[in-house]
């Protein structure tokens, strides 16, 4: 059973409906519209047309809701290298994915191209001829899929954060030139801040010390003292992750002086992470079943041996071998990529290291009428932004959008006692 809200229109003759697609995947609409930049913007979207929060199947209010159930202690090795996190990963979602299969529900159920079919049954059910798409993040990939399926369905879409068919295979020289962007722009106030100006040096003396895992104390979900152990290529891997990270200065000085601050909080959330079951089936199977990997997964692993960070970890996500252990018996087959004459609106950061801007500008190429707007200093998250936000309604609406850069505030970089206070929790 899908669920959604509908946000009804503060002008009842406009009609067609503003779907939203939320990303993750696992993260439901209907809980972030709770959160108040999301629900300021869904309410400006109201002034254009009515709102649809679609929670996709397997997630938030849609039944069945498929949460992992808890998992297992992690083992105190879990990040001593690449393969034990991949291997307790493995083995968190194949117990999810056995759990869930035991009553009556399978991976095989939550496919992308299950859930873009979702959509078409929503938009019947609405008895609405067309729909506006509106995705972030995932939810771009879902859009995507859905114009690939049905095009004639849609009549005017805004991706913002866009993830193409094989976006989700990290390119290492694009991550090293995420983090040296980083590092150039950190420098000038790095000793004012009390950081280290030269984070290449930083990043290269940590992982050599790391050869030799380094213990860090964290606590478990009950609050009790946990010891684990840091490996050099979990370290790099982890940095990958957050190359435009306003924590990343002070990731790499504090543990440059051996000090685990503000690497500890960041290591304790996976592996209560972990504790909790490592998320949502639907969030692991949609992952493989949305990647078409065949061409990209060489090219990053070619780039690996000269490349700053390494390989990403997300990439042995992806893989036919690592999909196949959580129990998804299928993945997408090789497929033009999604195209047409619908007009399409891509909004993307400049520091967006999660979904590049490189993969918008290359999606935008297969429709005629895309516009693409780059946000200066915008990272993976820009919905929130007021002037995004009065952007995507003037697009629903017709309105004609004034060609003109769009620049955020700087990053501020963060202190090492800063980066060390515990992250501020949503609603």
């Amino acid at each position: 059973m899908l669920a959604y809200y509908r946000l009804p229109p503060k002008h009842p003759a406009n009609a067609v409906p503003i779907v939203f697609l939320m990303g993750g995947p696992g993260v439901s609409a209907t809980f972030i519209a709770q959160v108040p930049p999301y629900f300021s913007l869904f309410s400006h979207l109201t002034e254009v047309a009515p709102v649809i929060l679609l929670d996709q199947r397997g997630v938030g209010l849609s039944k069945p809701s498929v949460d992992c159930p808890s998992g297992p202690k992690p083992p105190p090795n879990l990040f001593a290298t690449t393969k034990n996190l991949l291997d307790a990963y493995s083995t968190a979602y194949s117990a999810c994915a056995e759990y869930w299969s035991s009553r009556g529900v399978t991976p095989d159920n939550f496919s992308l191209q299950e859930i873009a079919d979702d959509i078409e049954d929503l938009r019947e059910a609405l008895a609405a001829p067309k729909i506006d798409l509106l995705g972030l993040s995932f939810g771009t990939r879902i859009a995507l899929e859905y114009v690939r399926r049905h095009s004639q369905s849609v009549r005017k879409m805004v991706l913002q954060g866009t993830l193409t068919p094989d976006g989700l295979v990290r390119l290492p020289f694009e991550m090293d030139e995420f983090f040296r962007q980083t590092a150039a722009e950190q420098k000038p106030g790095a000793a004012r801040n009390g950081l280290e100006p030269n984070l290449e040096w930083a990043f290269r003396t940590v992982r050599q010390a790391l050869r030799e895992p380094m213990p860090v104390s964290i606590r478990n979900r009950n609050g009790e003292s946990t010891a684990v152990r840091l490996g050099s290529d979990v370290f790099a891997a982890l940095v990958a992750t957050h190359t435009t990270d306003p924590r990343l200065p002070a990731l790499l000085t504090s543990l440059a002086h051996k000090d685990t601050s503000v690497i500890a909080p960041m290591l304790q959330a996976i592996y209560q992470d972990l504790e909790k079951g490592a998320g949502s089936m639907m969030a692991h199977s949609v992952v493989c079943t949305a990647t078409e990997s065949t061409n990209r997964l060489p090219v990053a692993r070619a780039q690996v041996p000269k490349s700053l960070l390494g390989e990403p970890f997300d990439n042995a996500m992806v893989t036919d071998n690592f999909c196949q252990k959580i129990h998804v018996s299928h993945k997408t087959a090789a497929a033009p990529p999604p195209s047409g004459d619908i007009p399409v609106l891509f909004i993307n950061g400049d520091l967006d290291d999660r979904t590049p801007l490189s993969l918008a500008k290359a999606a935008a190429k297969g429709f005629k009428r895309a516009q693409l707007f780059i946000v200066m200093n915008g990272g993976h998250e820009l919905l929130p932004e007021p002037e995004i936000q009065t952007l995507i309604a003037d697009y629903f609406a017709d309105r004609e959008l004034r060609n003109r850069p769009i620049a955020l505030e700087s990053r501020k970089f963060l202190t090492v006692e800063e980066a060390a206070r515990p992250p501020r929790r949503g609603p």
